[in-house]
Formats: structure tokens, C-alpha cells, sequence
């Protein structure tokens, strides 16, 4: 045979020594701040959502206004009448006076009070409850009791409030009627 025609071996491959293309490990560069640039403006957007809303703060509360009895003030008239002296305490804005009433059991006439229609910011206002015991079933020994007391219903703005005194929860009171009772 000739040099020219020399039959070549063949070759047949079975598998590659080299590492195939899914075995190759593949270097991806890092991204450097890309995305950390891209999540900064949302994140800011997101810090101020989160963040509470500056609303106004709410409205201090008024301070209650207080009525009270004034038993250094209680007067006994000759005709057997309670002239009872109140107060109304205003420690906050003004206040308009709706209604005054006085309720009395145990009386000649009709309990009467007079109170003033307006109590200005921070001021104090006085004011009297007439009561006229009825002696006649007030006796030592009764079993009926007289009882007493006065009702303001004040307002601010639009907001009512009512302001209630019992009147005889007040030993001085109560003496005053056992006293007038007793020598009548």
C-alpha cells in the first residue's frame, strides 16, 4: 500500500475530558450599587409613608365648672324661708346658662332659684335658692324628711353639661330645718 492511502484508525469518543458547557462555572461580575442605587429612592418613599402625619394636637380640655353651697352664707328669714347662696366655679371658657331649677319636698311653696345666664371665662358667679320648709309635716318625730337640691345645665359652645348640688347632704343645712321645724 502506498504511503498515500494508508487507511487512518478510527477514532470514536466516548465523552470529553474537558468540563461541558453546563459544567463550567461562570463568573458574573458583581453589580456594584446598581441595585442598591435603584432601592434607595423607594426606600426613602417608603421611610415617608411610614412616617406619621404632624396632625394639629387636640383640644385641651376645659376644666369642669363646679357649683357648690355656700353654708357659711345659708340665711333663715323671719317667714321661715332657706335663703340658700350658690356658687358657680368657671375655671375654662365662658358659659351660658340654659337652665336653673331647684327641687324641694316637704315645702310650703315652690322652690325658686335665680341664676345668672351667663358665667364669663375663669370667673365665679353667686347666685340664691329660696326654700320654704313646710313645718307642718317636718315635725320632731316625722318620718318625712325634707330634702333638697338645685340643677344648672351650662353649656359651651354647643356642648350641655349639668351641675347638681344636693343641698341637704349639708349637715348645716339640715340643722338649720331641724332648728326652724322644732321651734315652730
Amino acid at each position: 500500500m502506498s504511503q498515500e492511502q494508508v487507511p487512518r484508525p478510527e477514532v470514536t469518543l466516548a465523552s470529553s475530558s474537558a468540563p461541558s458547557h453546563a459544567e463550567r462555572e461562570v463568573e458574573v461580575p458583581p453589580r456594584r450599587g446598581r441595585r442598591g442605587l435603584l432601592l434607595l429612592p423607594l426606600a426613602l418613599l417608603g421611610l415617608a409613608l411610614l412616617r406619621p402625619v404632624d396632625e394639629p394636637p387636640p383640644p385641651v380640655p376645659q376644666p369642669a365648672p363646679e357649683l357648690v353651697l355656700l353654708e357659711d352664707e345659708l340665711v333663715v328669714t323671719q317667714g321661715g324661708v332657706l335663703v340658700v347662696a350658690l356658687e358657680v366655679r368657671n375655671r375654662g371658657d365662658a358659659l351660658r346658662v340654659r337652665s336653673a331649677t331647684a327641687y324641694a319636698q316637704a315645702v310650703v311653696d315652690d322652690a325658686v332659684v335665680q341664676a345668672p345666664e351667663v358665667v364669663r371665662a375663669g370667673a365665679t358667679r353667686r347666685f340664691v335658692a329660696l326654700l320654704a320648709p313646710d313645718c307642718r309635716v317636718l315635725q320632731p318625730g316625722s318620718p318625712l324628711r325634707f330634702s333638697a337640691s338645685v340643677l344648672l345645665e351650662v353649656a359651651r359652645g354647643s356642648q350641655a353639661q349639668q351641675l347638681v348640688v344636693d343641698l341637704t347632704a349639708s349637715p348645716v343645712l339640715r340643722e338649720r330645718v331641724a332648728s326652724l321645724c322644732s321651734s315652730g
